[in-house]
């Protein structure tokens, strides 16, 4: 897997998103020139899909859990060479994620 890449963010934007998501499916969007982040908040592993519709066997990848919910271990991913949705589903149980996106300059 690629390192992750720094992007230069524009000046004064904040993530469109910036609270916890309990709940699959798509969170967001990416249009050209956007980036996108994901971290699993849960103490089980998050199925992420760059397209709708993330399941347990439909993913693109899987971020690993944490060692307790809200820890902040939990496995992140930043996004910044898609375009198109992106959605999430827990592996077991409900999810428990923060996602947002911002544009770079």
């Amino acid at each position: 897997m690629e390192a992750v890449r720094s992007a230069s963010l524009q000046s004064g934007a904040l993530p469109s998103n910036y609270t916890i998501g309990t709940s699959a499916g798509t969170v967001f969007t990416l249009a050209a020139g956007e980036v996108g982040f994901i971290q699993n908040l849960d103490d089980a592993a998050l199925a992420v899909k760059l397209g709708e519709s993330a399941s347990t066997t439909s993913l693109s990848m899987i971020l690993s859990a944490g060692g307790a919910a809200d820890d902040g271990t939990g496995a992140s991913i930043l996004i910044d060479d898609y375009i198109g949705p992106v959605s999430v589903a827990a592996m077991t149980g409900s999810p428990r994620y923060i996602a947002w996106k911002r544009a770079v300059s």
